[in-house]
């Protein structure tokens, strides 16, 4: 049973786990067994969850065949975004803005426990979801309450547009 895999640069190995995958059809760091899966509506966690800010979502296209997005090629199901609270109603409904847009959180199980405030500045990693005249929504897998430490916003900005140099940027040349 042999792999297809796409050669990286020895300093990506560090940073990209098994999981991107040129919507080209080329294969990168991912076995070609992956795709005689067959389709489901589950989430591939080998995909890993790419670091962004909300206002790059708005670039996210659907795929045919996959149950995923891709973003200038690079394929992807869930997201890692940072930002503040802006909204918190009755029906855990969440709003999270990072100053480039807004999108909803979804909270489940043990997340809905936990009093969430509005101003509070969060992590957010979780599957990305568009809705068609409506904000977009995670479906949120993992919050973390950042507002203790005050240099993790400004570090922020700093850490996704360090991955998209370092990573995303190389790839997306590469599928136009």
């Amino acid at each position: 049973m042999s792999k297809e895999y796409r050669e990286l640069p020895k300093a990506e190995y560090r940073w990209w786990p098994r999981s991107v995958e040129i919507a080209t059809g080329k294969k990168s760091l991912i076995s070609s067994e992956r795709e005689k899966k067959p389709h489901t509506a589950e989430m591939d966690y080998s995909l890993a969850a790419l670091k962004l800010l909300c206002g790059q979502l708005k670039d996210a296209r659907g795929t045919p065949s996959q149950n995923a997005l891709t973003l200038g090629g690079i394929l992807f199901q869930r997201v890692w975004l940072q930002g503040v609270l802006v909204s918190n109603d009755d029906e855990d409904r969440l709003l999270l803005d990072d100053s480039t847009g807004i999108v909803e959180l979804n909270l489940s199980g043990d997340f809905r426990q936990r009093q969430w405030k509005t101003g509070m500045y969060v992590m957010v990693v979780g599957g990305y979801f568009v809705r068609t005249g409506d904000i977009p929504v995670i479906k949120v897998h993992k919050i973390v309450d950042l507002s203790p430490f005050p240099d993790r916003e400004a570090m922020w900005y700093l850490e996704v547009l360090e991955a998209y140099k370092l990573f995303y940027q190389p790839l997306i040349e590469e599928f136009i």
